[in-house]
């Protein structure tokens, strides 16, 4: 109860006060229209210690992207655009958001494609700087060593290997 009136307070302050709305517009997305919400988010966000990066995104500690409530996941266009970018190209794009059962829990790629001699490749998006965690990683050089089997969608499919491919 004393958290939730503290941020309630909070709330009130960078909706009232001309320091808290002049933070407010610093922190607020671009295009927000509504202001209490985007005050509850920037609370929500400090109290989970999200920062909001000069690049606009957001990340957790760890340098983890974070969205704001309504809005795609940081990079979610850029790869979108890639991934139809390899398809106009002749890439043979199986899907996206594909998942592989990996020693360290399940490994998502943002795309996989067949290679030409049939091969499943899953492919990593990363972009605004951010790195793969060390759990991506191990799991990667597994892949990359003994392949993966795939669940889901993939299910019955193994991955060969993996790509990173680092987006602006």
């Amino acid at each position: 109860m004393n958290n939730a009136l503290a941020e309630s307070q909070e709330v009130d302050r960078l909706l009232s006060t001309p320091e808290g709305q002049k933070e407010l517009l610093e922190k607020a997305p671009v295009g927000t229209e509504n202001l209490r919400e985007a005050a509850k988010e920037i609370v929500e966000n400090e109290k989970n210690n999200i920062k909001q990066y000069p690049d606009g995104s957001f990340r957790t500690p760890d340098g983890k992207f974070s969205s704001q409530p309504g809005s795609p996941a940081p990079g979610t266009k850029a790869a979108e655009e890639f991934t139809q970018f390899l398809r106009n190209k002749g890439f043979d794009v199986v899907g996206e958001e594909l998942t592989v059962k990996a020693p360290v829990g399940n490994r998502r790629y943002d795309a996989v494609v067949r290679a030409p001699n049939g091969d499943l490749w899953g492919i990593e998006y990363k972009s605004g700087g951010a790195g793969k965690t060390r759990q991506q990683e191990f799991n990667d050089m597994f892949v990359n060593r003994f392949g993966a089997n795939g669940v889901g969608a993939l299910a019955g499919k193994q991955v060969v290997g993996t790509i990173t491919v680092k987006l602006p």
